[in-house]
């Protein structure tokens, strides 16, 4: 049977009118439509589509488009994309080459994005020299993919600098809990069907943790393979992409991975916790401390004058709570004419848990 562009995510298809959505996939109209001479927009409707529906012949279509220098840079850049997600590492012996014969900037920047999403280590030489591009978005992507690459790789020598914590607010004392919950089986099949990008994690579906903050819906998922080998030992040891976060906008939509959590050893017994947008932007840092069976993070962001702090335990395989602070500005700090201690600066094994009350939703779920 036929799929149906109804089954089909936002993040592969774009937006469609309701007229398109009772459309089938076809997959010999989408090959002739991708390789004809039609407006660039539409082509790349049909590359997506082919690569969500997994078509046999989809990955020659996809390269094709992304090794012809006479294609539109967009279209390429869109084939990049969806080669990584469909091929996955198999994928790397196609991004590599286009990586090394350079080409318009946008097809740089998603080849870059590509091979962080599934390359190998002997993709590091070559994202180190695009890291080194004039361009700033380039040289983030690339130096963030080279991260991501090195990380998966348990690589030493690759971990990003972060700013100074004097640089950031002190957050504010009185945290609330965040309304949380393991993911239910229908969020497991609405990701798994809708093939969110894992960056090459396999990820925990079920261990994941569902968070509603407001209208945001977020879905948290760890590498299921650094649970099962005991995620508090191995990052006190190496890097770590430990996992992603799914954000979708609206009920409607489907979940795709909107962050990725790292880490690394720090120093005092302490892990070192990132969370960075796939474009390299950091969104948020911090530390973890702990061991055994239960470990406790910290985690700070900024955006403009304020700052947003999060704070949970990890008790084995899944988090047993967490909890958001609200965020003084700048401005409030130089009125008040006094400093609240910084929570990043100052925290330690036991600054955690003392006065924590575990959401009661997650307490009686797990």
């Amino acid at each position: 049977m036929a799929k149906r562009l109804t089954d089909v995510p936002r993040h592969f298809c774009g937006p469609y009118s309701q007229t398109e959505s009772s459309h089938e996939i076809k997959t010999p109209a989408l090959l002739e439509t991708a390789s004809g001479e039609g407006p660039t927009a539409v082509r790349a409707r049909a590359l997506n589509l082919l690569a969500w529906s997994r078509a046999t012949e989809a990955g020659e279509a996809l390269r094709r488009v992304l090794v012809h220098t006479s294609e539109d840079a967009a279209l390429r850049s869109v084939a990049a994309i969806q080669l990584a997600r469909l091929e996955g590492a198999a994928s790397e012996k196609d991004l590599l080459p286009a990586a090394k014969r350079g080409g318009p900037l946008l097809l740089q920047i998603k080849v870059a994005r590509a091979l962080g999403m599934i390359g190998g280590p002997a993709c590091i030489a070559e994202l180190e020299k695009l890291a080194a591009s004039e361009n700033k978005c380039l040289a983030r992507q690339a130096a963030f993919s080279r991260v991501l690459v090195a990380f998966r790789a348990r690589q030493h020598g690759f971990e990003p600098k972060l700013p100074e914590y004097g640089q950031l607010e002190p957050a504010a004392r009185r945290f609330f809990s965040l309304f949380a919950e393991p993911v239910s089986e229908e969020q497991i099949r609405s990701c798994e069907s809708s093939r969110i990008d894992t960056y090459s994690t396999e990820p925990a579906w079920q261990d994941g943790l569902y968070v509603a903050c407001g209208p945001r819906q977020f879905l948290v998922f760890l590498d299921a393979r650094l649970l099962d080998c005991g995620i508090a030992a191995s990052a006190l040891q190496d890097p770590l992409l430990l996992g992603i976060v799914a954000q979708r906008p609206s009920l409607e939509a489907a979940f795709s991975t909107q962050w990725l959590l790292l880490s690394w050893p720090a120093d005092r017994g302490r892990v070192q916790l990132a969370v960075y947008r796939p474009s390299g932007e950091l969104a948020m840092q911090g530390f973890a401390t702990g061991g055994g069976e239960k470990g406790r993070f910290v985690l700070t962001s900024r955006e403009l004058n304020e700052q947003i702090a999060v704070r949970g335990v990890l008790a084995g395989r899944r988090f047993a709570a967490i909890e958001s602070a609200s965020v003084v500005s700048a401005s409030s700090f130089a009125k008040r004419q006094k400093r609240i201690p910084d929570l990043l600066r100052n925290f330690g094994p036991g600054d955690l848990g003392e006065n924590m009350q575990a959401n009661d939703t997650v307490r009686q779920r797990y």
